[in-house]
């Protein structure tokens, strides 16, 4: 007997990889809740009953395709090395991730020219940098720190994406060794 959740979820993953394969032929523009839900050969209810609207739905293929680099903060390692173990972390799942750049950037793009949109991928950032700054006081006292705790998570974040892009347009001049040896200046 397959349960609801289960259900609900595969439901979820067939819309999610529908919007994906749409962007994929036509961007952006060619993912409409129809088309997503024709795709699938299902009811726009099939969509609503997983996200509040195209924009939300949007967001989680992006953020399937491309989540946040977060590795953890490790217990026992000094801030640098713990830096360096994440810069060579960020580079193995930006070498994996090649083929979603694009999806990525796009959407940045398009979050960024829609004002309702951008606003929650705002406040998705602004959560999950706070949740990154308390992972971070839990591992490191603020006093080991090379600046405040709010502004080492999003010097971190910044890095990871900057690094990542520049790895992706020019990946020999960006090797792994890079990535580390970044990370590891940012601990001072």
């Amino acid at each position: 007997m397959v349960s609801r959740g289960d259900k609900r979820a595969r439901t979820r993953a067939a819309l999610l990889a529908a919007a994906r394969e749409l962007i994929g032929e036509g961007g952006l523009a060619g993912v409409s809740l129809e088309a997503v839900a024709a795709r699938v050969g299902m009811s726009r209810g099939a969509i609503y009953g997983n996200f509040q609207d195209r924009d939300d739905l949007l967001i989680a293929v992006t953020q399937a395709a491309a989540a946040p680099i977060e590795p953890p903060f490790e217990p026992g390692l000094t801030l640098r090395r713990q830096m360096r173990r994440q810069g060579a972390e960020v580079f193995a799942v930006a070498a994996a991730r090649r083929g979603q750049a694009a999806l990525a950037a796009v959407f940045r793009l398009y979050a960024a020219s829609r004002p309702t949109l951008g606003a929650r991928v705002a406040e998705e950032t602004a959560a999950r940098l706070a949740r990154r700054e308390a992972q971070l006081l839990a591992v490191y006292p603020a006093m080991l720190l090379p600046m405040p705790a709010g502004a080492f998570v999003r010097a971190v974040d910044a890095l990871t994406g900057g690094l990542v892009s520049a790895h992706l347009e020019s990946p020999d001049a960006f090797p792994e060794p890079v990535f580390a040896a970044t990370f590891e200046a940012l601990a001072g």
